[in-house]
């Protein structure tokens, strides 16, 4: 999300998916006030994280805030490289964007959220065959 976009009243919301190897990651910017935020989803083997990171109005990290954890109701399989169909690990990203769109609904009642927020790949890389050596 551009500078310009995040400064507007009417930002652009879209998950950022960077499905690839290890770790694979989705980010979501927005904007509550003069506040700019990410939703910064992570999965690193076996493990989902995802935090609310405050963001300056360029839409980088601030390191040295705490990023608050959000919840998740359970571990999702997102990884690029672990061995499940294309299609359950596409159920798998959407069921995990829905939820924390809807943990930022509740958090931020203010903020309009997209019922339906577009989603735009930025890298993906389908799986190598395995090969013996």
């Amino acid at each position: 999300m551009t500078k310009k976009e995040l400064e507007s009243n009417h930002p652009v919301m879209e998950f950022l998916e960077d499905i690839i190897y290890c770790p694979s990651q989705i980010e979501f910017y927005f904007r509550d006030g003069e506040k700019v935020w990410c939703l910064y989803i992570r999965q690193r083997h076996d493990n989902t994280s995802a935090y609310l990171v405050p963001c300056d109005i360029d839409g980088d990290f601030r390191y040295k805030e705490k990023w608050p954890k959000i919840e998740l109701s359970r571990d999702y399989d997102i990884e690029g490289c672990s061995y499940v169909s294309e299609r359950r690990e596409e159920h798998e990203i959407i069921a995990i964007e829905k939820e924390c769109l809807s943990k930022l609904k509740e958090k931020f009642p203010n903020v309009q959220f997209p019922e339906h927020p577009n989603r735009r790949r930025r890298r993906y890389r389908k799986r190598l065959p395995d090969v013996v050596l």
